[in-house]
């Protein structure tokens, strides 16, 4: 789906909530998001008021950002946001379902901890969005080891003993219209159950990668491209550039890559047979594995001016 469409969408939303919204604020307990229970927590009004203006000023620094569609391997500027659909993140989804029904008891234990604080506003046609915090003060956190909080009581401090919930006008994810958007990737891959996604994709864009490419030892290549975050970003790297430029295919053949190897021994990827039989060999150890992915990422550089051959996990093409 397209950066314009989410955006109009958010826009519409956001223009029908603000005349005058509604607010609802529901805790998660648990011990993970997904196996969390949700449950209500009514603000006095003097809070509320502001919390509401918190959301309206999040949503609209958003709108301020450049959308990237999610890519596991992309490093957000602080300009940017990631965009994913709620029908992508079970976890939210179950969340969204049980706030947009309605039956949500109010908090009453602290049997649990809290790993999110959501807030919502609704709008008087029904529009809605939510506002997702999932780290942070007071989020899956516990009280620091010697530390008491004390409060005022007739003259005298003493110890709370209750359960503290912080709030921060600072939040991690809007939920508008199925739409996800999220300022950190690692929220996404940490924090939303993510990680069978990205490893998805990384098995998907391999697969792609090497159909005309012969290696000896793949099935351990494909396992080590689906387990270890550095190579599954260098994979959603990969794809990323066959998206914008689908004639890089046309490199990935066997013959294509052992005759770059042999002008540049250097990259240190073995081969071994003749001609039509020639394989690349896939070395699992730690300072040998990353070699072949990040040739197919060509991530190699020749310089000009020096003659030096570098190696670049980021470029940008002029």
């Amino acid at each position: 789906m397209t950066s314009i469409y989410i955006r109009g969408d958010i826009e519409k939303a956001l223009t029908a909530i603000e005349k005058n919204p509604s607010l609802a604020n529901f805790l998660a307990r648990g011990t993970s998001l997904s196996s969390s229970t949700l449950s209500k927590a009514d603000f006095l009004a003097e809070l509320s008021g502001p919390v509401k203006k918190d959301v309206i000023a999040f949503t609209r620094d958003l709108l301020e950002r450049e959308f990237i569609p999610y890519d596991p391997s992309y490093q957000l500027s602080t300009n940017q946001a990631l965009t994913d659909e709620l029908s992508a993140l079970p976890e939210l989804g179950r969340l969204e379902d049980i706030i947009r029904v309605g039956d949500v008891p109010l908090d009453a234990s602290s049997e649990h901890p809290v790993v999110a604080m959501i807030h919502r506003l609704e709008g008087p046609e029904h529009d809605s969005l939510s506002v997702f915090r999932l780290k942070g003060t007071g989020i899956a956190t516990r009280r620091a080891r010697g530390i008491r909080p004390l409060v005022r009581n007739e003259g005298l401090y003493v110890e709370i003993t209750d359960e503290i919930i912080y709030y921060e006008p600072r939040f991690d994810v809007l939920l508008c219209r199925g739409h996800v958007i999220v300022t950190a990737t690692t929220t996404l891959q940490r924090k939303l159950n993510s990680p069978e996604r990205a490893q998805a994709m990384a098995r998907k864009t391999f697969t792609q990668v090497t159909a005309n490419i012969t290696i000896s030892g793949a099935d351990e290549l494909l396992e080590a491209v689906t387990s270890d975050p550095a190579m599954i970003a260098k994979m959603a790297a990969i794809s990323r550039i066959l998206d914008s430029e689908p004639e890089y295919a046309e490199f990935l053949t066997t013959e294509r890559l052992t005759a770059f190897l042999a002008e540049n021994p250097h990259i240190g990827v073995a081969v071994e047979g003749e001609g039509e039989n020639q394989k690349l060999v896939f070395d699992p150890a730690p300072q040998n594995r990353y070699r072949i992915v990040k040739m197919l990422a060509d991530d190699f550089l020749s310089s000009r001016l020096s003659g030096h051959n570098y190696e670049a996990g980021s470029k940008h093409r002029l």
